[in-house]
Order: structure tokens, then sequence, then C-alpha cells
């Protein structure tokens, strides 16, 4: 529920849920998570009435819900927060198309909600970079984040068609969550941190940057557009390893894979990120 007399104190009590589940999970390794692990995978995908839908018509599903509460919440287990994601792209593996919802969730009034949940907890993974870079660390996720995974996670109504059809199509927040948790990744800095600093890189930032950048230049001219201001960011943040990319002559010996999207300066947009002192 957003707005209305009450909205104050529904906040209250989705921030004490939340922080419940967080303690709750924390130990991973207990019986109780496991339980509760178990338990999600079926509650998770089963479809639930809410008040978000009820208009659309819709139903979402367990996750959705979930995560949705766990964006009021802090101090996840890592370990929680990769089982999780793991367990929902597990679950959009076996049926593509679960999250799809009828219109848009993005922006002011329905960005709120976690219709894809998957981008959602990545989300929550870019408040904690060790987190993210563990996540990301695996070429198996990140090639299936960047290159297999259907990102047309909502139902689009075709224009002028008036038997009420719909079409799969790119929600208009597609891909924040994973973005930033990218940026957190390779940088070690969570980017929703107005008063971050440059952190050193470590081996694992400077590897995921290279698996990112060698996954997205096998994507060509469809780079998704909602990636360039996160790359952007990265990129100067990461602004020495760059520039000894582009000036290594010897291809084999460059830091970062040399590719069409590396070498064209009007790839990414300008911006401002941490960097380098």
């Amino acid at each position: 529920m957003r707005g209305g007399p009450g909205s104050g104190t529904y906040s209250t009590i989705e921030s004490g849920l939340a922080d419940t589940l967080a303690t709750a999970t924390r130990d991973t390794d207990s019986p109780w998570y496991r339980h509760w692990r178990a338990s999600m995978r079926h509650a998770g995908v089963e479809h639930y009435a809410t008040d978000a839908q009820g208009e659309r018509l819709d139903k979402a599903v367990g996750y959705q819900s979930l995560v949705t509460l766990m964006h009021h919440g802090h101090g996840y287990a890592p370990k929680m927060l990769e089982n999780l994601t793991d367990d929902m792209i597990a679950a959009e593996r076996r049926d593509p198309g679960i999250w799809r919802l009828k219109h848009e969730y993005g922006g002011r009034h329905g960005g709120w909600f976690a219709n894809d949940p998957v981008d959602g907890a990545l989300d929550i993974m870019s408040h904690d970079p060790h987190t993210a870079a563990d996540y990301l660390g695996s070429e198996a996720r990140m090639k299936y984040l960047v290159e297999d995974r259907d990102w047309n996670v909502v139902l689009h109504e075709r224009g002028g068609d008036k038997s009420g059809t719909y079409a799969a199509g790119l929600d208009a927040d597609d891909r924040a969550g994973f973005g930033r948790a990218l940026q957190a990744a390779t940088t070690g800095i969570d980017p929703s941190d107005a008063h971050a600093r440059y952190v050193p890189h470590t081996k694992q930032n400077e590897a995921i940057l290279r698996s990112a950048i060698g996954h997205l230049s096998d994507s060509g001219d469809k780079f998704p557009p909602s990636l360039r201001q996160p790359m952007a960011s990265i990129l100067v943040n990461h602004g020495e390893t760059v520039h000894a990319s582009m000036s290594e002559i010897d291809i084999s010996r460059s830091p970062c894979p040399r590719t069409s999207s590396s070498r064209s300066p009007n790839r990414y947009p300008r911006t401002r990120t941490p960097t380098a002192p």
C-alpha cells in the first residue's frame, strides 16, 4: 500500500517485518533456515491477490511480494541473498514469463513493487559490495544475466488493439538492480552512497570488470541502453585500467577485453563517480 493516512504506520510495519526476516534467516546452516528456503520455493511461485495488482486484474507471485518487503529491511546474510536469487532464477528457468504482470511497475508510482524479483534482489545486494562481488564473480551467473536472461518482464497493452491483448516488453526500470549490483561488484562502492569515496580495487573487482565487458561485448548492437550509465560509471572508476587497456598495443596483454564497445567514445554517456585520487 502506498499513500493515504495510514502510510506511515504501514511503512513501520513493513520495516519491522523485513528486519525480522533478516534476523531469522541470518544462520543459513540452521534447520529452520533450510525449512524456510524449501517452503519459499513453493510459496514463491504461487499466485496471490494484492492491492498492487487489484486494479490490473492480475495476481503477483510470492517471490515478488517477498522481495518488495525485503527492500524495507537491512542486514541480510550474504548467503541468504545468494540462495534466494539462485532459487528465483531456477524458478524463471522452469517457467519463463513467471514474473510478467500487466503494465509498467517503474517510476514514482509503480517502482516500489518488485515485479522483477531477481532484479530487485540484485538491487539489495548492491548495498553490500562484497556480496555483489561474490555473486557476480560467477561466470555462469554473469553469462545468464547479461546474455541469456529474458528481461521482458511486463505485459504492455498493444497500441490501438481493442481486443485487450498484451505483448511482453521491458519495464521502465529495466536492469536497474543489476546495473547497481554490477557497479558495487566492480568498484567496491555502494552506488546509493552519496558520500562514497574511491576504494582500491581488488583482484575480484578487476576480474568482474573483465567478465562484464567480455559478456557485454557479445551483445553487439543489442547492448542494453539501461546499462550504459552504470557501465560509464564503472569505466570512469577504473580509469587507470581502461587507459592501460586502450594504450596496450599487444591485445593479449591488455588488462580488459578489447571490444568495439570499449573503443567507441560515444558508447557511454558522461558521468561522475569516485575515482582514484
